[in-house]
């Protein structure tokens, strides 16, 4: 709950990998999926509580990023979907966004009802390859439209921010 105490040991994280394992870590996602109870917080305040944490560490963590002569990004929100609320609201907040690297969502194209997706085979689930190729839901309509949201966005790097799927299944 305290926050500055989480950015102080966000700092403390990126000193060591840096000090420890320098150049192995190219990019810090600062929680993964919060918009998920894995956040620890009560649903409603979820967005709020994660748009606080990244303000109270993200700076700090690109301060010892650059201290140690590091080339580390600091990014997220890694929500499991592309959420466009979270990416909003971080993308118009002036501290979280002018504190961000690149924007990072997970895509989840099948549901555990669709386990038995196979590669190219239709065996009354959609195919792997099928849902890659979907033009209306498939990773390719959900990345243009992550470029859409982040070409509104209020990031010193404009529509040019990187924008990254970093989990899938």
């Amino acid at each position: 709950k305290d926050m500055n105490a989480w950015g102080q040991l966000a700092v403390q994280i990126v000193k060591h990998m840096d000090e420890t394992f320098p150049g192995v870590v190219t990019d810090y996602e600062i929680w993964n999926e919060p918009n998920t109870t894995a956040f620890c917080a009560a649903t409603s305040a979820r967005l709020g509580d994660y748009l606080n944490l990244y303000k109270a560490s993200a700076p700090l963590m690109r301060a010892q990023i650059k201290a140690d002569n590091s080339t580390a990004r600091v990014g997220g929100p890694a929500t499991a979907g592309m959420q466009s609320a979270w990416v909003n609201a971080m993308l118009a907040d002036t501290t979280v966004a002018a504190n961000i690297d690149f924007l990072s969502y997970h895509d989840y194209m099948f549901s555990s009802s669709q386990l038995g997706a196979q590669w190219d085979t239709y065996n009354g689930v959609t195919s792997v390859y099928q849902q890659t190729q979907n033009s209306g839901n498939g990773p390719m309509s959900v990345y243009l439209y992550a470029t859409r949201l982040v070409a509104a966005g209020k990031q010193p790097q404009g529509k040019n921010l990187p924008i990254y799927n970093t989990e899938y299944n």
